[in-house]
């Protein structure tokens, strides 16, 4: 397992630390000639560190004799390295140690594995790789999951091991608890998940005045590959709520009120919640609401009949020794939920030191107490006739200490109990009861009972002290352990040699425990996880065992013996088999090169295959010869007919008559689901014999559904049909009366006539390659019950058939992901065809289609017409395992898409992803919508719930969760579309004003808001100036931005310089606005302009408004705006600007009638006129007259004046005036000169 660069790093200083005593091991002696701990320290960090880093330069780590020698260290050790086993063969020998009670064969485990910082990289399990140490029976091996750094950091900083606690989930989760710290992660690899997400998380635990421990949390998901919550109690009894563990700061809590009550154990029993129990036995269901998007956290004390609980209250003689007192309360001993999951109701059984009641706790109803059983006085008699029956005892003086229950792989419970005579208290026995609880009635007795003899004569020891649990994982053994050691106890045996692993010395020491997929794990202070196996069952771990698919080169010709067991070859004549091989059909000489295979001739159906297709490396093309062959003999296989089934007879096609003729033969069974399971293994080894012949490397691709397809995926698809089948069939009997008619109506689809006694699944199941038609037959059930039945029918017939694709589609979907590898095509043929998995094969009568119409009947139909909430909840939980497989399908068609179909395989994707979880979210599963968001990515729908629930600190959560895929853009481009700029300023946290800058800087609208925040208030004033100068719709607005830029202008820290060339110009740009916004009444009026609503003018534009005819009473003051305005026109030229000139001046002159004017009086005739006014008030406002003005001439040869030009009055009025002017302002310089 790889290192994280961390890890690596702390290992080569270390390394380097420890060199020379190294070399001085390695020398065979060190200076005292013995191996110091120090240096058997380094020397373990050394062999760990050479394994993982001497591949990277080509050579294995070199290792001395001595470093593989079991004896280094003292008679007893092993060498604690990680490349090499250490096992003490057949011997048997009793270890001295802190573990008293036990007198047995023992094995050390003081050995240390420093975990690494992550987990492999692909399809990670919890398969052992490493032998620890073995005893007869069994052998302790190290998990390939290495625990996280914090958690290696925690165990190694730790005063002692005791002062830590784990606790192992069945469903991958692990959590450890030191102090008030809570640290979670994943030990397992969830369903739908090719590998470990090596991330922990880190939780603070509430106050306490009592050490916390692991047994008081419970890390769960509500919905599978869904990141969990956690659920935390104090000693005290604070509980402690968190709905994710990725945002630990979002968590809501609540006193459970124990009045004074010590907690012992917290018991997973959702979906109806969590049963809390006290030390004094006092029963507490916990479970949390989501009302309104928040969670509540809701605690009910179980109140049993006539206030009892496990003898709450009542005082009892000592059935302790050694130190208890004489009179007691009865203790807590073990809260045990079953199995077996319901969102209705769940049995609950709670052992005490009074005896063992059996609760029906149920969602919608209180409690219910069905018996509280004496197990003392049970087991009592119980030891009399089975254990102690040579010993001189009476049961009236033998006293029964119960320790522990677990249920056994055949749902009976077992107890661990001790038991002692009064009169010899020397001697404790030990055994476990079995006991069947599964009905309502109590049970009467033990049904026998597991004796061992652990004890070597600890009377001075309290029993229950020593804190013995039990497992039993499987039918044979059953584990006994503490924190000091475990027993490894059979089934059936006379229990005095037991195996005996002893975890005291060394600073180590059993954490927590698990029993897992039927696998006993053990989480230690120095090994982490580490798996106890049954060593003749060690084989199958050994790297050297081969599977069906493994390469040619490491082919066991032995292998296809297994096939003959399925297939019955002694059927098959010589003769028949000639006539294969000498047939001209090329696929009569394939089945027969593939049956000589099996029959371990492999040099005649080699030879056969280079006669068909002689050797070359070159792969055929799409839809080639060999590409059809191979599909057609595999769909052969899988479509077989039973070869020993008399009613099949007629039925075979008259080629394949006899199995001396040539049929296949891939199943002799006359049972439906050994049919199918012998197809499946005939198909494994028709793959294999593709491989072993060399064919597999020539497969190209073949056209299915109107796409070309890799030929090896069709394949998979197959074996995927094949385990979709099994499946089906295993399930059948549970959902009788829905499947055989949806069966009869795919059989009558398919035209076929039952006869000869052969029934409609004889038909269905024979043809595996069809069996997705069964998801057509549902459907159209069920369309028929939704218009005939009553609505409870239909709610369950809804549940059942979502079950039956939920089944069908998880098997089928497994055996994908397993095999995923071993059928991957090489990239290039994936870069030249495309993948559309037959699970999500788009089109009317695709399965995509279908499982998205299960999903909206479900959510229109099922949540509508049901009952209660419980079955709300499970259609819920359905809906998104449907979900999980549509959007799962589309994940595995994009990775295998030619990259120029990506992008409409991709929006598809995204469209249905938001439809799909958006249902959920609008009908309020907030918590089912956010488990699939978050899986695939739909970060609208996680944005929507977070906005819903007002939870901000998930939302920061999500931004550093999904920080490689810019969720924090996401995010803001999301506000931005829904019109919450507002909120994306306000609530964004300092520590995203980065992100929020480089998003804002395509949205210069609001992003000088976000300057302004962060006080760069020059880029502020720079994007409102170019806002301010490209705003043309409202005047008001523009004229709000360019006065904001002004502010922020004046408020940056710039240079002077730069301060007033912006403050100038957005004052330019104000004056033109200004302007707009004086323009007469008369001219608003004329355009129908609204002075609120204005859009913003040109500077060209404004003047021809001030100058035009509907200016009506336009006056000089509005033909010097005009000339004003000059300044702020674009114009090409000079030439341009003084023709705009001429053409105000020109406008002005026609406002009066010239030919009408006294001439006797010129001066006091144009003296009233706009024109010489108009010159009046530029020469007050001290313009300069000469370049504002226009002289005679130009004004008499402009084209507007051509009429008025020729007129002698205007001419001599026109002059006088300029004379005038001329005159008054030669004095006033003469003036000014003198």
């Amino acid at each position: 397992m790889p290192l994280s660069a961390v890890d690596c790093e702390l290992a080569l200083e270390d390394l380097c630390e420890c060199s020379s005593d190294w070399i001085n091991y390695t020398g065979k002696k060190c200076d005292k000639g013995e191996l110091r701990p120090d240096i058997l320290e380094n020397l373990e960090l050394s062999y760990f560190i050479g394994l993982h880093l001497c591949p990277m330069f080509g050579s294995p780590i070199p290792t001395s004799s001595a470093a593989s020698t079991s004896g280094v260290g003292g008679s007893g050790s092993s060498l604690f390295g990680h490349g090499h086993r250490a096992r003490q063969g057949g011997a048997r020998k009793s270890m001295g140690g802190a573990f008293t009670p036990f007198k047995t064969p023992r094995s050390h485990l003081n050995r240390s594995v420093r975990a690494g910082g992550g987990v492999s990289s692909a399809n990670t399990s919890l398969a052992p790789s490493q032998i620890l140490e073995s005893c007869e029976s069994h052998s302790v091996l190290a998990s390939t999951v290495s625990s996280p750094v914090l958690v290696t950091e925690i165990l190694t900083l730790a005063e002692k091991p005791t002062d830590v606690s784990v606790s192992l989930s069945a469903e991958g989760w692990a959590w450890l608890v030191h102090g008030r710290r809570l640290v979670v992660w994943r030990y397992k690899v969830a369903s739908g998940q090719r590998s470990l997400n090596a991330a922990c998380r880190e939780l603070t635990l509430p106050a306490s005045d009592v050490a916390h421990h692991a047994r008081l949390i419970n890390v769960f998901a509500w919905h599978e590959n869904q990141t969990p919550s956690c659920l935390a109690v104090s000693p005290e009894g604070l509980v402690r709520f968190w709905p994710n563990i990725a945002h630990p700061s979002s968590s809501t809590e609540v006193s459970a009120d124990l009045q004074g009550q010590e907690c012992h154990s917290l018991t997973d029993l959702q979906p109806l919640g969590s049963v809390l129990a006290t030390t004094t036995s006092t029963i507490v269901l916990v479970h949390v609401l989501n009302v309104g998007g928040q969670h509540k956290i809701v605690c009910r004390q179980l109140k049993p009949p006539h206030g009892l609980l496990g003898g709450i209250g009542r005082r009892v003689s000592s059935l302790f020794w050694g130190g208890m007192p004489a009179t007691g309360e009865a203790k807590l001993v073990r809260v045990l939920t079953s199995n077996v999951k319901s969102a209705s109701s769940q049995v609950t059984f709670v052992l005490t030191t009074m005896g063992l009641q059996k609760w029906i706790l149920e969602s919608d109803t209180q409690e219910r107490l069905l018996y509280e059983w004496p197990v003392q006085s049970q087991g009592a008699e119980t030891f009399m006739k089975h254990s102690m029956k040579n010993e001189e005892c009476d049961i009236g003086s033998l006293r029964v200490c119960t320790l522990d229950m677990q249920f056994t792989p055949k749902g009976e419970l077992a107890i661990l109990m001790a038991a002692m005579n009064a009169h010899s208290p020397q001697q404790v026995f030990y055994g476990i009861g079995m006991v069947d609880c599964s009905t309502e009635e109590q049970p009467t007795e033990f049904k026998n009972i597991i004796a061992f003899k652990p004890s070597d004569g600890s009377k001075d020891q309290n029993i229950t002290s020593l804190g013995y649990k039990l497992m039993f994982p499987n039918k044979k053994y059953a584990y006994i352990f503490n924190n000091e050691g475990i027993i490894c106890v059979p089934a059936q045996g006379d229990g005095n040699e037991n195996d005996f692993f002893d975890f005291s010395t060394g600073g180590n020491a059993i954490l927590g425990a698990k029993s897992v997929d039927g696998k006993p794990y053990f989480f230690a202070a120095n090994q982490g996880l580490v798996h106890l196996a049954v060593n003749q069952n060690m084989s199958v771990l050994e790297p050297s065992m081969t599977s069906f698919n493994e390469s040619v080169s490491g082919f066991d010709p032995m292998t296809p013996k297994k096939l003959s067991e399925s297939i019955n070859m002694s059927a098959i004549s010589q003769t028949g088999l000639d006539n294969l091989s000498i047939s001209e059909s090329k696929s009569d000489q394939l089945k027969a090169a593939f049956l000589l295979f099996c029959k371990r001739n492999l040099t005649k159906s080699a030879s056969i295959i280079e006669s068909l297709f002689p050797s070359d490396n070159m792969r055929s093309e799409i839809d080639s010869s060999v590409d059809k062959l191979v599909l057609s003999i595999s769909k052969d296989l899988i479509d077989d007919f039973p070869a020993s089934d008399p009613r099949w007879m007629e039925s075979v096609p008259a080629s394949e008559a006899t199995l001396g003729q040539g049929t296949m033969g891939a199943t002799m069974s006359l049972l439906i689901l050994h049919q199918l399971e012998d197809k499946q293994t005939a198909l494994e080894f028709f793959v294999s014999f593709l491989k072993e012949v060399g064919l597999w490397n020539k497969l190209c691709g073949v056209t299915i559904r109107e796409t070309p397809i890799p030929t090896s995926l069709v394949l998979c698809e197959q074996v995927e049909k094949t385990a979709a089948a099994i499946a089906l069939r295993t399930i059948h009997s549970e959902h009788q009366s829905l499947v055989d008619k949806a069966i009869e109506r795919v059989v009558r689809h398919r035209k076929v006539v039952l006869e000869r006694g052969l029934t409609s699944q004889d038909h269905f199941y024979r043809e595996i390659s069809r069996v997705h038609e069964i998801f057509d037959g549902l459907q159209a059930l069920q369309d028929e019950l939704l218009l005939s039945q009553t609505p409870r029918e239909i709610v369950n017939a809804l549940i059942a058939i979502n079950t039956i694709f939920q089944r069908v589609l998880k098997d089928a979907l497994q055996v994908r992901e397993k095999k995923a590898l071993e059928f991957s095509p090489p990239k290039s043929l994936i870069e030249e065809m495309e993948y559309i998995p037959w699970s999500s094969a788009p089109g009317p009568k695709g399965l995509r289609t279908a499982l998205i119409n299960q999903v909206k009947i479900s959510m229109e139909k099922g949540l509508s017409l049901a009952e209660n909430k419980a079955t709300r909840v499970e259609i819920v939980k359905q809906v998104v395992h449907l979900i999980d497989f549509i959007l799962d399908g589309f994940l595995c068609q994009l990775n295998k898409t030619k990259e120029a179909r990506r992008p409409v395989v991709l929006k598809q994707y995204e469209k249905n992803r938001s439809e799909l979880i958006s249902t959920l979210v609008s009908k309020g599963y907030l918590e089912e919508a956010t488990s699939l968001a978050e899986k695939y990515l739909e970060f609208v729908a996680l944005i929507k719930i977070c906005e819903i629930t007002k939870n901000r600190a998930r939302l920061d959560g999500y931004m550093e969760e999904f920080a490689e895929h810019d969720f924090s853009s996401f995010h803001f481009d999301w506000l931005v579309r829904e019109g919450k700029q507002g909120m994306l300023l306000s609530q964004t946290s300092s520590s995203r004003h980065g992100e929020l800058g480089k998003f804002l800087k395509g949205h210069s609208n609001i992003s000088w808001l976000h300057d302004i925040q962060i006080g760069d208030f020059g880029k502020a004033s720079y994007t409102l100036g170019n806002l301010g100068k490209h705003e043309t719709d409202l005047i008001a607005r523009k004229k709000t931005i360019l006065s904001l830029a002004k502010l922020a202008a004046l408020a940056s820290d710039e240079s002077d310089e730069n301060i007033l060339k912006s403050v100038n110009d957005v004052e330019d740009q104000l004056m033109v606005l200004d302007a707009q916004e004086q323009l007469p009444k008369s001219v608003m009026d004329a355009f129908k302009f609204d002075s609120e609503s204005m859009h913003v003018l040109a500077a060209r534009e404004i003047i021809e408004l001030y100058i035009g005819d509907e200016n009506i009473q336009g006056d000089h003051i509005d033909f010097k705006k005009a000339l004003d305005l000059l300044d702020f026109v674009n114009v090409v030229d000079e030439e341009e600007m003084t023709a705009l000139r001429l053409h105000i001046w020109s406008k002005a002159i026609l406002k009066d009638s010239w030919v009408d004017f006294d001439v006797d009086n010129p001066l006091e005739a144009v003296k009233e006129t706009v024109c010489f006014k108009l010159i009046e008030f530029c020469y007050i406002q001290g313009a300069d007259l000469s370049t504002l003005v226009p002289s005679v001439e130009e004004i008499l040869s402009a084209d507007e004046l051509s009429g008025l030009a020729k007129n002698r009055n205007f001419q001599f009025l026109l002059q006088t005036g300029y004379e005038h002017i001329t005159r008054v302002c030669q004095e006033e310089s003469d003036k000014m000169d003198s």
